[in-house]
């Protein structure tokens, strides 16, 4: 008898601890599924582009969409295909549209001076958007202009970066992430031990 009442007790556990899965899962993964999947066309995508500066080629990477009120990196690399050294001064530079903090140190000049034939110079440039619900979704506005052998500083070109639609959208994206990982452990390690304890019974 006492074993028949221990065994009932502990179908009646598993039953509960199960209906517990399956009412989590029915509301919290689906959840986290679709915040994901939301966030995750925000959070993945990056953006890469190639540019001249006369004999200086410009390789670009940033985050296609920019997070409001954190720091980001843009990452800029300088290589010189040209036959000599040449005098290069680069930046990167807001259209004043919405407030921004751009600088690699002090300056929007993140490069100055020069590089030799074959040289290539990389840069990583801080950028912060202040939070204001009119930057949410917009165009970064954001350009990248240089100047070789001292002439005057040209326009090279407008970055196709914009801000997240949403704030803190890459903190979000992790969280919900480790989340969901924490919950498919869980799960598993209760459908084992689940499993452990009927086959003891048997």
């Amino acid at each position: 008898m006492p074993s028949r009442r221990r065994k009932r007790a502990t179908r009646a556990r598993l039953t509960r601890s199960q209906r517990f899965l399956v009412s989590l899962s029915g509301g919290l993964v689906p959840f986290l599924v679709l915040l994901l999947a939301f966030l995750g066309p925000y959070t993945l995508q990056v953006c890469t582009d190639h540019y001249k500066l006369g004999p200086v080629s410009i390789l670009l990477s940033s985050p296609r969409y920019l997070e409001v009120h954190s720091e980001e990196e843009i990452r800029i690399a300088l290589e010189n295909g040209g036959s000599s050294a040449a005098q290069v001064a680069v930046a990167l530079v807001s259209d004043g549209s919405r407030p921004v903090f751009i600088g690699q140190g002090k300056s929007s000049f993140f490069f100055v001076g020069m590089i030799q034939k074959r040289e290539q110079i990389w840069r990583n440039v801080k950028v912060f958007f202040p939070f204001s619900l009119s930057t949410l979704g917009q165009p970064a506005g954001l350009s990248l202009w240089g100047s070789l052998h001292n002439r005057p500083i040209w326009q090279i070109a407008i970055l196709p970066v914009s801000t997240a639609p949403i704030p803190w959208h890459r903190r979000i994206f992790r969280g919900a992430f480790s989340l969901l990982g924490a919950f498919a452990v869980w799960a598993a390690k209760e459908w084992w031990d689940t499993q452990k304890k009927v086959w003891g019974e048997l």
